[in-house]
């Protein structure tokens, strides 16, 4: 069983135009004199595009992934405001849920700052029975925040997991409030908060990620982003989730590969096959996993976590 714990499927209008430039600012730097920056920034929304999950469903079927969840974004306070609303760009997550049934889960979101995120969030997540809350504090907030701990405590109400990203964001968004030693104050106001580290504080905070997580038997490290590391250092991959388990234990680590998918990523399929095997692989690479432990990674916990035991699978 496969569980991929954090992808995102943005239909057009979803994203604020801030973003596609800012990508384009990002990859342009990278080929100095080779990039046209805005006309790369006007191409690449609709190389991202899969409204109806049809290129999803395609990739999670290459790579037999059982299931999804989906994470909506609010870029909104940080970027300028996309044209679609966050009631309808969760109602479209919704849909995609159900129109996939067993397939496709979503978490609902908001930014906390927002009037009515509290309200939002009990509403969203009882009508369209979404699986949790997903935050991106490098968006402008402090978890810890009252704004964010409000919205926090509808989630325990609900009985709602709580993904925040944690470690590296793009500029121009503000990387300090990803720390996951923010998390660590979250924790102690609300203990009982099933609280999951999205990226495991990757590329650089791995360890203040393990540091939070250690000692909270509610708290959850999603190793999404971590296919960069593998890719390049399997064996420096391999020993920092080596250590990771032994603090926190192989059952709170969930598999993510924050996928991506549209027209123009057709080859990014590739990267979830090799990603899954990366995990499949690490018995053979390092003696502190069994094939047990794997089996928790790649689906186990997160179908605890979400609940999701009697789920027929595809």
């Amino acid at each position: 069983m496969i569980i991929d714990f954090h992808v995102h499927l943005f239909a057009a209008g979803h994203l604020p135009k801030r973003w596609f430039s800012s990508i384009a600012a990002h990859l342009a730097a990278r080929k100095p004199g080779t990039v046209d920056q805005n006309a790369l920034a006007q191409r690449l929304e609709a190389r991202i595009l899969d409204p109806d999950a049809a290129y999803l469903i395609k990739d999670m079927d290459d790579a037999k992934v059982n299931l999804v969840i989906s994470h909506p974004l609010d870029y909104g306070l940080a970027l300028g405001e996309p044209e679609a609303s966050m009631e309808k760009i969760v109602e479209h997550n919704a849909a995609l849920q159900a129109r996939h049934p067993n397939r496709y889960f979503s978490f609902t979101s908001i930014d906390p700052r927002r009037p009515g995120a509290p309200e939002f969030i009990r509403a969203t997540s009882r009508k369209y029975g979404l699986k949790g809350l997903n935050l991106y504090p490098p968006a402008g907030f402090d978890p810890a925040s009252p704004e964010c701990m409000k919205v926090c405590r509808i989630a325990l109400e609900e009985d709602l997991p709580v993904l925040f990203h944690t470690g590296g964001a793009n500029f121009p968004m503000k990387p300090r409030y990803g720390s996951p030693h923010l998390l660590g104050d979250v924790q102690a106001e609300l203990p009982d908060l099933k609280v999951i580290l999205g990226h495991a504080g990757f590329p650089y905070q791995w360890d203040e990620a393990i540091t939070v997580a250690r000692r909270n038997p509610n708290a959850y490290l999603e190793i999404s982003q971590w296919y960069k590391l593998a890719s390049r250092d399997y064996p420096k991959f391999a020993a920092i989730l080596a250590e990771a388990t032994s603090e926190v234990g192989a059952d709170r680590v969930l598999f993510g590969s924050d996928h991506l998918t549209g027209p123009g990523m057709a080859n990014s399929k590739s990267d979830l096959v090799s990603w899954i095997d990366c995990i499949r692989r690490l018995p053979e690479e390092n003696a502190r996993f069994t094939a047990a432990d794997v089996d928790l990674i790649l689906g186990r916990n997160a179908q605890r976590l979400l609940k999701l035991e009697g789920v027929p699978l595809a």
